[in-house]
């Protein structure tokens, strides 16, 4: 059976119309969906290239060692998605409910996030590279660990309450961010170039910031290295 008859089986079993739960393992898929409510699906060691996901729902699904070269995700509600060792290439993510989502050692190369919430998300062993970044984006409450990021922009987003641990930004770009209220620990800012910057109550220890430049930027009763 085909990963496109899979996906379908499992919207119309999701809708009470017939089809089975799916488990996609070891498929391949470049086709485009639209209006599918995949809540709970299972995605392993599969492969989507090209594929377009548009208002479609993966609540409390679980994706594992998968890859997404050139995948666009448009308001799709990914709210408590499980996501595993999977790579992300040149993919694109637009306004999508990503709350309480979580990523666990997964590759992010040259992927974008745009008009997404992201509250109460959780990233950790992540890396990204190849351009790409996020702009516009709620990430308040968020927390990251272990991750790298390298040449990512991000731009317009909120990370209110957001805490961040033995991550390191590398020759990046940060423009307009705000951080209130937000926790930093072992934080590596290199090479970066930061403008817009605003945070207040910003808390931090052992942060870096070896060649960043950061203009237009203001930081209100926070301490930062403050020993």
């Amino acid at each position: 059976m085909s990963a496109n008859q899979i996906i379908k089986d499992h919207d119309k079993w999701r809708k009470g119309a017939g089809g089975a739960k799916a488990g996609l393992s070891g498929e391949s898929d470049g086709d485009s969906y639209a209006g599918l409510d995949l809540d709970l699906i299972t995605i392993a060691s599969s492969r989507f290239d090209g594929s377009s996901f548009s208002s479609v729902t993966f609540k409390n699904a679980n994706w594992s060692s998968s890859h997404f070269a050139g995948v666009r995700f448009t308001g799709c509600d990914m709210a408590k998605l499980s996501i595993t060792g999977c790579t992300f290439t040149n993919c694109t993510f637009s306004h999508c409910d990503m709350q309480g989502l979580t990523m666990t050692k997964c590759k992010l190369e040259g992927s974008n996030y745009d008009n997404c919430t992201m509250n109460d998300s959780h990233m950790s062993d992540c890396t990204g590279g190849g351009g790409g970044g996020m702009s516009d984006c709620d990430m308040s409450g968020a927390t990251m660990s272990g991750c790298t990021f390298t040449g990512a922009t991000l731009a317009g987003a909120v990370y209110a309450g957001a805490q961040w641990t033995d991550c390191k930004f590398l020759g990046c770009t940060w423009k307009n961010l705000g951080f209130d209220n937000c926790q930093w620990t072992g934080l590596d800012i290199l090479d970066c170039h930061c403008d817009g910057i605003k945070g207040n109550g910003v808390k931090g220890e052992k942060v870096t910031y070896h060649g960043s430049f950061f203009e237009n930027s203001e930081f209100r009763d926070s301490a930062i290295n403050a020993g």
